[in-house]
């Protein structure tokens, strides 16, 4: 049988991450196996079956169970988060370059306009720069008045990047970007009007190249869109909290049985999809299972591969040369 293809695993944004852990927790704590999520019900079974308590201890082997479960919930939930808050910095990072862009095309098209149709621009913005404090409150309608005279340049002299960006609206976006790079702008343009009180108050073109050179000039720290590491670091944490508990973290592959996953494998990505994923959904359940909550946590959940086996391997490598160092 051909080995599982790799995929190269992207982080996406997920409203689950920000719901309230503490509740979850809360709820693990007091309420029976039976209440609980589908995939947390089975990560449950795999762990008491790595436990291999006896019937005696049965309630010592629930209740370190539901402890191990409960770590590895907030391992998970960490993990999910900073994909979460990578999705925000790169949407960040992307809005900040397309900004640049397209106050750069409106400055060049502005200074390429029909001279009346400048100069009432500059007419009108004049008022706003003369503000003794600069912020969103006066490049709003800075922003709007260069949006409707943009609307009145001929085709002919309006770039392709400035028609988008005034049907996009993109320049709402402006006051989305990192307070700090805002910040910024404001000084840069407040700079640019006091140094030209004394002449003339500068013209809308000259704000805007202000802006694009101050973005330009900014820095921007490249964000990778992939989850690996981030994984690593959550197998790393649930490979500290199955060491603690003496259980045996390894990697296994079976290649008579493709979706053969040992336990430490499972359970991580029960846990991880009790996170990323609603609680009813089974990739592997039919239709007619999902609409039934009875039937769906009476079938079992069959292999998950939100993780492969390649983090566990990873996780090994680590603690390895660890241990040698």
């Amino acid at each position: 049988m051909e080995p599982r293809p790799r995929k190269k695993k992207v982080i996406r944004a997920n409203p689950l991450a920000r719901r309230s852990l503490s509740k979850l927790v809360a709820f693990i704590r007091l309420k029976p196996i039976a209440c609980w999520p589908r995939y947390l019900a089975e990560a449950s079974k795999t762990i008491l079956a790595e436990l291999d308590v006896d019937d005696t201890d049965k309630n010592l082997g629930t209740a370190r169970a539901r402890e191990i479960l409960i770590e590895s919930i907030k391992a998970a939930h960490r993990c999910v988060t900073i994909h979460n808050h990578k999705i925000v910095s790169i949407a960040r990072n992307e809005m900040l370059e397309s900004l640049r862009k397209d106050c750069g095309a409106i400055a060049t098209c502005l200074a390429a306009a029909p001279a009346p149709l400048r100069k009432r621009l500059d007419h009108d913005i004049s008022k706003h720069l003369d503000s003794p404090v600069i912020d969103a409150e006066v490049l709003e309608p800075i922003f709007k008045k260069t949006t409707e005279i943009l609307n009145k340049i001929p085709t002919k002299k309006n770039t392709r990047r400035v028609r988008e960006a005034i049907k996009q609206r993109r320049l709402r976006d402006f006051v989305a970007l990192h307070p700090e790079v805002l910040q910024e702008c404001y000084t840069a343009v407040a700079k640019l009007a006091f140094n030209s009180y004394s002449k003339t108050t500068p013209s809308a073109a000259r704000v805007f190249r202000v802006l694009s050179e101050t973005l330009r000039h900014k820095e921007v720290s490249k964000i990778s869109s992939e989850a690996h590491s981030s994984i690593v670091q959550y197998m790393k944490a649930l490979a500290r909290i199955w060491r603690k508990s003496n259980l045996k973290v390894f990697s296994a592959r079976s290649y008579l049985n493709d979706d053969y996953q040992p336990g430490f494998l499972r359970f991580a990505n029960l846990v991880y999809a009790a996170i990323v994923e609603p609680p009813t959904v089974n990739r592997n359940s039919s239709k007619a299972a999902l609409s039934s909550n009875a039937t769906s946590q009476e079938e079992p959940i069959g292999p998950i591969w939100l993780i492969g086996d390649s983090h566990v391997r990873k996780v090994l490598a680590a603690s390895t040369r660890k241990q040698l160092a």
